[in-house]
């Protein structure tokens, strides 16, 4: 599955202790003004949504720049973060630590941010999602944050859903985040066009349940947040 933005922004994580392979540290980063697009697999968002119901829960998106095209931004992988103290500082910059180490062997980056509410009709990007999207952005100037959209992946089992079941926000001007689509230049797409089909296959699978995200890595350091056979 894919999906297309435009956006802008700079951080540098904390150097903290690795879990993970050890490889080169993020290169510096400027502010960028011209808004980017960006394309991304939905699955782990939905998955993570589904074993947290009763909980807001959050996750890291991965990528890089399309070759040949600075304006787009392909995102490959996902990692699921939170399901309960979504703002902690200290373990956001220990994920991005280990995110980047893992994923820079591989010539990636944390290029966005997912979040799923705790209510299903609660479409309001929250504080805490503004600010861990503010997080990212200052470490990557074309990131973009993704809001689950809980009610049209109900619309999924009755053959109805044919959008992305994620809203796009990407960063304006005025250094605030801005849904895609309301000021004529971001844009959110699906790349293959049989995405939500597969993600409903997802669903009824059930893999949902084998999720691990970082919260259950910082409990159990035996559990893998890399997720490895989710998708296998």
């Amino acid at each position: 599955m894919g999906i297309a933005t435009r956006t802008a922004v700079p951080t540098e994580p904390a150097a903290l202790h690795s879990g993970s392979p050890s490889k080169s540290p993020r290169p510096p980063t400027s502010q960028i003004i011209k808004p980017p697009r960006i394309e991304r697999d939905i699955s782990y968002g939905s998955h993570h949504h589904h074993q947290q119901q009763q909980q807001p829960c959050n996750g890291l998106l991965v990528g890089r720049l399309s070759a040949g095209d600075d304006s787009t931004v392909q995102i490959s992988d996902a990692v699921p973060l939170s399901h309960s103290l979504l703002g902690l500082l200290p373990s956001l910059e220990l994920a991005l630590h280990l995110v980047e180490e893992h994923f820079g062997a591989e010539g990636l980056s944390v290029v966005g941010y997912y979040h799923a509410n705790e209510r299903a009709n609660d479409l309001e990007l929250k504080s805490v999602a503004k600010n861990i999207g503010d997080h990212v952005f200052r470490c990557f100037p074309r990131a973009a944050v993704l809001l689950l959209d809980v009610e049209k992946m109900k619309e999924l089992p009755k053959g109805k859903g044919r959008d992305p079941v994620v809203q796009l926000y990407s960063r304006d001007s005025s250094k605030g985040w801005r849904q895609s689509g309301s000021d004529g230049t971001s844009q959110l797409t699906l790349k293959e066009p049989s995405a939500n089909a597969v993600l409903l296959d997802y669903i009824a699978s059930e893999k949902w349940q084998e999720v691990v995200d970082f919260d259950d890595h910082l409990d159990d350091i035996s559990k893998d947040w890399l997720n490895p056979d989710l998708f296998k």
